[in-house]
This record gives C-alpha cells, sequence and structure tokens, in this order.
C-alpha cells in the first residue's frame, strides 16, 4: 500500500491511511484462504496455522499477538520505572549470557526503552520518522523500482533495525537508510519536453 501510494505521488498522510486500511482488511482477506490442517503435510501445517493465526488475530487460541503485544507494553513501562536504562546487554544475548538482566522484548522501540530509557527512546522514535519521511520522500521523487523497493525493505524490517539476532537480515535497512540518505542529496529529476515535430508538410 505505502509503495503504490508513492508510485502514485500521494501524500505521506494517504498512504498512512492506505497502509492502515490493508492492515485491518488483511485478516479478512487471509480468512477467505482455502486452508485446512486435515490430512496436512508438515509445511501445510506451518501455513495452516499462520492463515489461523493472521485470520483471528485477538484470539489467544490460535494467535500469539497478544502476547508480543503485552511484551512491547512492558518494554515501554520499564523505560519510564529506568529512565536512564539498564544497558544493552539487558535486551541482548549477553545479558543471559554474562548472568545478567535479559529483558528482551523483541521489537526495537521497548527494546529501546529497556536498554536506554526515555532518552533513547525519544531518539530512536525521531530516527524512525526522520527516516520513513526521507525514504517515502524519495520514492515519490523517483518513483523507480530501486526506490520503491528500498521504501518497501524498511516498511517489512520495521522495528527490526536493531535486531542483532537476525543478522542476515539486520543490516539491509541501514544500508538503505544511508543510500535513500545520498540520493536525497541529488537534484529532481526533470521530466523532459515533448519533442515538437518540426516537419511541415506542404500544402499543394
Amino acid at each position: 500500500g505505502v509503495m503504490a501510494a508513492a508510485r502514485r505521488r500521494l501524500s505521506a498522510g494517504s498512504a498512512i491511511v492506505a497502509g492502515a486500511v490493508l492492515l485491518v482488511l488483511l485478516p479478512f482477506a487471509v480468512s477467505r484462504l482455502p486452508v485446512t490442517l486435515s490430512n496436512a503435510t508438515p509445511g501445510a501445517e506451518l501455513l495452516a496455522h499462520q492463515v489461523e493465526g493472521l485470520s483471528n488475530p485477538f484470539d489467544p487460541q490460535s494467535s500469539t499477538l497478544l502476547l508480543h503485544l503485552d511484551l512491547v507494553w512492558a518494554g515501554i513501562v520499564r523505560g519510564f520505572l529506568d529512565p536512564l536504562g539498564l544497558g544493552i546487554s539487558a535486551v541482548t544475548i549477553a545479558g543471559s549470557k554474562f548472568g545478567g538482566l535479559n529483558i528482551n522484548t523483541e521489537v526495537d522501540p521497548s527494546n529501546v526503552a529497556v536498554a536506554l530509557g526515555l532518552p533513547g527512546l525519544v531518539t530512536y522514535l525521531i530516527i524512525l520518522a526522520l527516516a520513513f519521511r526521507g525514504a517515502y520522500t524519495l520514492a515519490k521523487r523517483r518513483r523507480d523500482p530501486l526506490a520503491l523497493v528500498a521504501l518497501g525493505v524498511l516498511v517489512v524490517t520495521t522495528f527490526g533495525w536493531l535486531n542483532g539476532g537476525q543478522y542476515a537480515v539486520a543490516f539491509l535497512p541501514w544500508l538503505i537508510l544511508g543510500w535513500m540518505d545520498r540520493r536525497l542529496t541529488d537534484p529532481p529529476p526533470t521530466e523532459s519536453p515533448p519533442a515538437i515535430d518540426l516537419h511541415v508538410r506542404h500544402l499543394r
């Protein structure tokens, strides 16, 4: 939805609304998929489990969404209880490996709140907002596959940019942000005027 909005050069507000609408409609669309658990292979069982969870995201019997939201909320609250944070090790493997705290909340905002406190959370949110504003501006300006895919990668990996456990993916958002920052300084492309046919047919 966000990529399509950028392709059509819609405003950022329109892109947010479009993305929110698609997110709300996702459970309804997924619930229409013809996937069942009967006589299923292991791969099909996993797919059916995913479909069931996406179809009923707020049902604790079929989805763990509420559990994840509880972890996120607990991390944000911890940021207010310890406004200077508990340190990076509290949300990484270092905390459990060396006998420290291990309060990983699985997503960046709450992990930052736990590790770096309120100053870190505010800084993270500012960086997140500036990054998406720049990425959307660039995608809307260029409208080429590279800029649109870059925006899509940032959207898909949102709240996972600082997750070192996903080391095969975590570098991609920052690589894209560096490229985006460089390309934003380029002059905007100018559309060349249509060619004028100077050939004049002589009338007889």
